[in-house]
């Protein structure tokens, strides 16, 4: 547990919960405990007129309990509606939507994240990743967040193997082609700290550190040089009451409550 009374994984959930906004529509990933959380906590808390789109083609789900995908038949039962891969693609052309939350096995100083394979090749990689390619998607949204919770040099590198989703600019700080609704992530929640894109070229920056963790240590876990105050805050605590709502109607099995190894 964090020195705020919370789990590392309970104070990113509640640190996204807070950024979403009432009336918003917002899609996550597949592999999500802690947006999906996040989400649904918005939903019981700030923001009740939220629609959450899944990675599962689900439309507001009532879940018992996080599952570890979004694809999991949890988030399926008890939705409202469904929608298709087809839809995915139709909508993010449309600019449909106003918010997304995404993950990375790599992410760049940019905010372009890799979800697709690390080493070797496309058709031959030493590692594949769980996501598709919609490189557009962060580019067609109003605002990108990204939750990533392992925090560690190998996945925030200076170059990824592959850009499943793009950033703020492109790997090599050229801009994206104008005229795309969205501008790529503004901020990138982690297991260590608050990160957001106020560094000089749009490149990632200390916003804040999670309780127990200096800025030193958040620079020599990350495979690119970061921006921001020598001495950032630290991340705000949960509110009592919203962390009570996480626990008692979201995360009812305590997922996020048991701390990951290596931070």
């Amino acid at each position: 547990m964090s020195a705020r009374g919370c789990s590392t994984l309970e104070l990113m959930a509640c640190e996204l919960a807070g950024r979403l906004r009432d009336g918003e529509i917002v899609i996550i990933g597949g592999a999500s405990p802690v947006p999906m959380a996040a989400a649904l906590l918005a939903q019981l808390t700030t923001a009740p007129n939220l629609t959450l789109l899944t990675g599962s083609g689900a439309v507001n789900p009532r879940p018992s309990h996080l599952a570890p995908s979004g694809g999991d038949h949890a988030y399926v039962a008890g939705a409202e509606a469904y929608f298709t891969m087809e839809d995915t693609f139709d909508d993010t052309e449309r600019g449909r939507w106003d918010v997304g939350i995404f993950g990375g096995i790599q992410v760049d100083p940019y905010g372009n994240f890799n979800l697709t394979f690390v080493g070797g090749e496309l058709g031959a990689p030493k590692f594949r990743g769980p996501g598709l390619v919609n490189v557009g998607l962060p580019l067609a949204l109003g605002r990108t967040m990204l939750c990533v919770e392992r925090h560690d040099p190998a996945v925030f590198v200076e170059r990824p193997s592959f850009v499943s989703g793009a950033g703020r600019r492109r790997p090599d700080g050229t801009p994206y082609p104008a005229g795309r609704l969205g501008t790529g992530p503004d901020v990138c929640v982690t297991s260590l700290a608050t990160l957001d894109f106020a560094g000089e070229g749009e490149r990632m920056a200390i916003a804040t550190v999670h309780p127990g963790v200096d800025a030193e240590h958040v620079r020599a876990q990350t495979g690119f040089a970061l921006g921001g105050p020598e001495r950032p805050p630290a991340t705000p605590a949960p509110d009592p009451a919203v962390l009570e709502v996480l626990r008692r109607r979201v995360d009812t099995t305590g997922v996020l409550r048991a701390e990951q190894g290596a931070r």
